[in-house]
């Protein structure tokens, strides 16, 4: 939705007072969606990073509800975006919210396991199984 982000991301715990052109990366959960009184349409969802996590709005007018179900129906919970907007305390949750303009899908970082010796680790649980199988 909107224009590709173009620019660095921060950390959202660096986020500590109302700011324009706030650029974050994290991880989207709990979506939600609701058709206001006004016609409008508003999507919330919370983003988290290694550092913290913040509220995010959107705000769809009623003539682009094509934009705003095809933004919701790409949004998954656990999916890695780049949003862009501005942190302001909402007044209706007195807390800060990202209200977003631009949001971008992002790539998930793969890990590779690189080294020539492969490392396995082995968990074992103590039941009665396990117990009964040392003691023999």
């Amino acid at each position: 939705h909107g224009r590709k982000i173009k620019g660095d991301a921060r950390s959202i715990g660096t986020i500590l007072e109302e700011d324009r052109d706030v650029i974050i990366i994290g991880h989207l959960s709990k979506i939600e969606e609701k058709e206001l009184r006004t016609g409008r349409f508003l999507l919330t969802y919370d983003i988290s990073d290694a550092t913290n996590g913040i509220s995010c709005k959107m705000f769809f007018e009623d003539k682009d509800k094509d934009k705003f179900e095809k933004v919701k129906g790409a949004l998954k919970v656990g999916l890695k975006v780049k949003l862009k907007g501005t942190a302001k305390e909402d007044k209706f949750s007195s807390d800060m919210v990202l209200f977003v303009d631009h949001i971008n899908l992002e790539k998930e970082d793969v890990r590779e396991d690189t080294a020539e010796v492969k490392r396995v680790e082995q968990l074992e649980l103590d039941n009665i199984v396990t117990t009964r199988y040392k003691n023999e």
